[in-house]
């Protein structure tokens, strides 16, 4: 069963079409769209994986388990919603700096593999750990997929041409990925590992602090799937200028009236 499915979807027209999957400790995801941009399909299933060493095994059973995750499409693409990752700006790259990012900071062990993205927005590329035997399992069940980090959709999100300062905070369940923007530019991006509400205002707090953001001026966008966000607002609005949800909008499905910014896969 699917969370979505619209009228006119079409397995036979599924090279028209645009795959998108998500994966992350907490759950996969995946929506097929018209190269348009209009949603024909979504489904999402929550997972509590305990380790990173295990997604690949089950990423591989899923792909198996969902038929229509082995038509053809026009395009496929591959979001990977991790928490290490780092910005290497364009004039600091080089393999020694790469490697010792991997070392150092990203921590990579032996079996575990990372990959990069090009961010065009910061002229920077996005290094990124994926779990063990990953790019082999997705190239087995999907063929060539563009895989991404969930950073380098957050910051393309971001409209770095206003000047208009902005935070973004998207949750993958305990996991915030927190974005910042000032004066045309990316200041911050980060992870943080949350419990509470208050966890949440904290940071988001600490780190405009300490970049001397304007609060009453800055916009706050939420996005992503997690039961902190219901508490949220209310405490965001005491301290910020704007508070709003990403892509807000619902859509009826089987299982009742789904708000879209809550499901992971539409990213």
């Amino acid at each position: 069963m699917y969370d979505f499915i619209d009228d006119s979807f079409s397995r036979k027209n599924s090279h028209e079409y645009i795959l998108s999957i998500q994966v992350s400790l907490n759950g996969f995801s995946f929506c097929i769209r018209e190269l348009s941009g209009r949603i024909l399909c979504f489904k999402h299933i929550d997972l509590k994986i305990s380790s990173e060493q295990f997604i690949s095994r089950r990423f591989a059973d899923w792909c198996n388990e969902e038929e229509l995750l082995q038509l053809t499409y026009n395009q496929k693409q591959l979001v990977y919603t991790g928490t290490r990752f780092t910005l290497l700006p364009q004039q600091m790259e080089s393999e020694e700096l790469k490697s010792d990012l991997r070392e150092l900071l990203l921590q990579t062990s032996d079996e575990e593999e990372y990959a990069e993205n090009w961010i065009k927005e910061v002229q920077a590329k996005l290094l990124f750990v994926l779990p063990p035997e990953f790019n082999g399992t997705v190239k087995e069940k999907l063929g060539e997929v563009r895989i991404c980090h969930i950073v380098q959709k957050l910051i393309n999100w971001q409209n770095l041409q206003t000047d208009e300062s902005g935070l973004l905070l998207f949750f993958d369940h305990k996991d915030l990925f927190l974005v910042v923007k000032q004066n045309k530019q990316l200041t911050l991006a980060n992870a943080f590992k949350v419990n509470h509400a208050n966890d949440v205002i904290y940071y988001a707090l600490s780190v405009t602090k300490q970049l001397k953001v304007d609060l009453k001026g800055c916009k706050v966008t939420t996005g992503g799937q997690s039961v902190l966000r219901n508490s949220l607002n209310e405490q965001l609005q005491q301290h910020f200028g704007t508070v709003e949800s990403l892509a807000a909008g619902t859509t009826n499905s089987e299982k009742g009236e789904i708000t879209m910014n809550d499901i992971i896969c539409l990213i």
